[in-house]
């Protein structure tokens, strides 16, 4: 940027034609302060970047790019993860800023006060970055907290399997106590039966039971016509078949009342 007596030429020019030596320090008073301010970081405001583009096209365009270099820095910033990435970050924009030697020192000064004013700008969110340390922490704690959750969920999966089996083993031994019982049961009312069947069969030890109703009807008809005299018995064995043919009778009779009352 071309400078006469610290103003650039096309500002030199519209004050040497148009404004007169009130105006023209007034107008350079005002440049001072506007350089003062972006070397201190500053932002301009609407009005006095107008001023800039009217009087100072160079200095414009300079603030102007200094400004979007700084928003585009702070942004930057603001997108780190880590402590670490910030600061390499830093590092990168330093070394960025040192590789322009051919840079005029005011704009140079310039840009260096706008891109610590970035960092500012940005310090709120940098210092609230987490560490490589302090995420590496947060992992191992994460790992260590899954870690505890699945111990607790097989803890309580195993839990339920042995619960389940127990029960099953309950059961299945209650099942069994129940059939042993059942068994006893009937294992005892066939030795009841039996003893019942012997005790009847009487002086010939054989069991009366038949193995269908008709032979069980059969049979019964047949003691009542012995009994009742209608059929012919030989004379030495009359007496005797009568008398078992009866006691037979009873014997039923008493066994089906017997059952009944089971």
């Amino acid at each position: 940027m071309k400078s006469v007596g610290g103003l650039d030429t096309s500002m030199y020019k519209e004050l040497s034609t148009k404004k007169t030596s009130k105006d023209r320090s007034a107008i350079r008073r005002k440049l001072e302060r506007i350089k003062r301010k972006l070397r201190a970081g500053g932002r301009l405001t609407p009005a006095e970047k107008e001023f800039l583009r009217k009087y100072a096209p160079g200095l414009y365009r300079e603030a102007i790019a200094a400004e979007q270099e700084r928003e585009a820095y702070e942004a930057r910033l603001r997108q780190c993860r880590t402590k670490e990435e910030a600061e390499r970050v830093k590092t990168e924009k330093m070394m960025e800023m040192m590789a322009k030697k051919d840079e005029a020192a005011e704009i140079k000064m310039i840009r260096m006060a706008q891109t610590k004013a970035a960092e500012e700008a940005a310090q709120s969110s940098l210092r609230r970055l987490p560490s490589l340390v302090d995420l590496e922490n947060r992992r191992r704690e994460a790992q260590r907290k899954r870690k505890k959750i699945q111990e607790q969920k097989e803890r309580e999966r195993l839990a339920r399997e042995r619960h389940t089996k127990e029960r099953q083993t309950r059961e299945r031994l209650q099942k069994k106590r129940w059939e042993d019982q059942y068994y006893e049961s009937e294992r005892i009312l066939d030795k009841q039966k039996e003893r019942y069947w012997d005790k009847e069969a009487g002086i010939y030890k054989r069991p009366l039971r038949k193995t269908s109703e008709a032979k069980v009807q059969e049979e019964y008809e047949h003691k009542e016509a012995v009994i009742a005299g209608n059929i012919d018995v030989p004379g030495e064995h009359a007496a005797f078949a009568r008398g078992h043919a009866a006691y037979q009778a009873a014997a039923e009779a008493a066994r089906e009342d017997h059952l009944e009352g089971n």
